[in-house]
């Protein structure tokens, strides 16, 4: 693993992250804000926690350890999710761009919300983000499949086949 292809996996995870959303355009507000009693209850607050650990992990590996998640309730509307996540994907892709690959294999040094610190190799904590992201894309996929919608497969070879 090198940093270029970590630049590659997160392009790919904004790409079909931005897909998703996509699929959520269809919903009623009722229906994007419905505690469907799965996951982090409604479409709309496990979009905000998603958010919410990549604006925490991104800010770890930068030398900060933050002490909550984001607030839902800070976000009421997806046009305020989408504000915010802009930001902290903007921030991630500058840290991306100066990722070397010496730095994958260094430790990590961090304190979890609740303080207890802990540490793994960086690399590892970037797939961990990555793969929150697969999870929680797949949770939101099938809410709005309960809802009637059309969705979409998120598998990485379709981003790799269309940037051929």
């Amino acid at each position: 693993m090198d940093a270029a292809m970590m630049r590659t996996l997160y392009e790919y995870n904004y790409w079909v992250r931005d897909r998703v959303w996509e699929c959520c355009d269809p919903l009623t507000e009722e229906q994007f804000t419905r505690d469907l009693g799965y996951s982090w209850g409604s479409i709309h607050d496990l979009w905000v926690h998603m958010m919410s650990a990549e604006w925490i992990w991104f800010s770890r590996f930068q030398g900060t350890s933050p002490t909550h998640m984001l607030n839902a309730a800070d976000y009421p509307t997806r046009a305020s999710i989408r504000e915010a996540w802009a930001k902290i994907e903007a921030d991630a892709q500058a840290y991306l761009a100066r990722l070397r690959d010496e730095e994958l294999g260094q430790e990590l040094v961090y304190r979890h919300t609740s303080g207890k610190e802990t540490h793994n190799p960086l690399w590892i904590s970037l797939i961990h983000v990555l793969n929150h992201g697969t999870d929680h894309r797949a949770q939101v996929l099938t809410m709005v499949h309960q809802f009637g919608q059309p969705t979409i497969e998120q598998d990485l070879i379709f981003y790799i086949r269309q940037r051929q």
